[in-house]
């Protein structure tokens, strides 16, 4: 049986994918406390904390690397300060290298110390860390797509060559969930290997920034090899397909407010958009359920943002988190589960929002366990 270790698992969106496909987790690390208590629940064994504090001589062998490495600071919805480090001296920001990271790096600039801006950005080293001291045959990467464009694709660079530099070839994809579930979820994936033959990746024929990073790299020098990203060409679900019965009129906004978009919905997009509500046109928008969801994200759900509303019926209202897991392809019986243990609506709308799609990277998962048994 082909072995996993799993780092930044959330609640295990990789291991249940994987686990679908025949593979065994040998180790995985969380540091946030519920997501840990979460996959300890649904996976039967706890995940280790700060994945800074492992050393590698602690990580077991294993065939794959799965990391999900903290997304916040590439993200659009957030600072995007990224790999960055400032000099605590002169100020100077600059980037950094994996064995610079490995040695405590300093300022290029006056020999001052440099600190990392957004600590979480730096945590793709630490994956890259224990690649380098483990060596397993493949790697499996997950980010924004916001990574494509951060820096001006400086940031993607170096965590690219640095793969290459501890001794992989890679490949990188942009993949939207919506052609597995229904929402539109665009993510980066990485694919990395020890094992497979030199030859240049897939480009896509559509200009995009996509194109013109693999376009780039590939210029510069990177070393590829050729991993069989899954077809994007059907998206074969609508909200209306993962909604409950019987939602509780907890989940509802006001009467008024439904019957005043029921007439409103637009046509000729994929996330079919009625309305919003309020000021917040971000977090308040109204979606069709024939259409797919936006992107469901951590600070979706409860509380003073309500995000993911839906009319359903002559009802808005947002999601219900069976609902949200749903959007993540998890089983009804993590909800249920967790749900016997106390785990709030605002828990769990955080543990779906962090975590992969689950369907689309079993796809992955299967063509991994295919290229390790070649």
């Amino acid at each position: 049986m082909f072995t996993y270790v799993s780092l930044f698992s959330g609640m295990g969106g990789f291991d249940t994918a994987f686990n679908r496909q025949g593979f065994r987790s040998v180790l995985a690390s969380e540091i946030d406390p519920k997501a840990r208590l979460a996959y300890e629940i649904l996976y039967g064994h706890a995940p280790k904390g700060d994945v800074t504090q492992i050393p590698s001589s602690d990580v077991p062998s294993h065939d794959v690397l799965l990391s999900g490495f903290p997304c916040v600071a590439f993200s659009l919805a957030g600072k995007r300060a990224g790999m960055d480090y400032r000099c605590t001296e002169c100020h100077h920001e600059h980037l950094v290298t994996f064995h610079e990271y490995l040695r405590t790096p300093t300022c290029p600039e006056c020999k001052g110390t440099t600190k990392p801006i957004d600590e979480r950005g730096i945590l793709f080293f630490e994956s890259a860390r224990i690649a380098y001291d483990k060596q397993p045959p493949i790697l499996l990467f997950e980010n924004v797509k916001g990574l494509l464009s951060h820096n001006g694709g400086k940031t993607l660079e170096i965590i690219l060559f640095t793969l290459n530099e501890i001794g992989y070839l890679v490949d990188f994809s942009l993949l939207n969930s919506k052609h597995w579930v229904p929402q539109n979820r665009e993510r980066v994936f990485i694919a990395a290997s020890r094992m497979s033959p030199t030859q240049p990746y897939t480009i896509p024929s559509e200009s995009s920034v996509f194109q013109k990073r693999k376009k780039e790299y590939l210029y510069k020098g990177l070393q590829t090899f050729s991993f069989p990203w899954p077809r994007q060409d059907q998206v074969p679900y609508s909200i209306r397909d993962i909604l409950e019965e019987d939602v509780p009129s907890s989940y509802d906004l006001s009467l008024y407010q439904s019957q005043k978009f029921v007439s409103k919905v637009t046509k000729g997009s994929d996330i079919q958009k009625i309305g919003y509500l309020g000021k917040d046109r971000e977090q308040c928008r109204v979606h069709s359920v024939e259409g797919v969801m936006p992107t469901i994200t951590a600070n979706n759900g409860g509380g003073r943002r309500p995000g993911g509303l839906i009319l359903d019926g002559e009802r808005i209202r947002k999601l219900t988190p069976l609902e949200v897991f749903r959007l993540q392809a998890f089983p009804d019986s993590y909800v249920t589960l967790l749900r016997s243990y106390g785990f709030s609506d605002s828990v769990l709308y955080k543990l779906a929002g962090n975590a992969v799609t689950v369907s689309l990277v079993e796809e992955l998962a299967s063509s991994i366990h295919h290229l390790l048994s070649q």
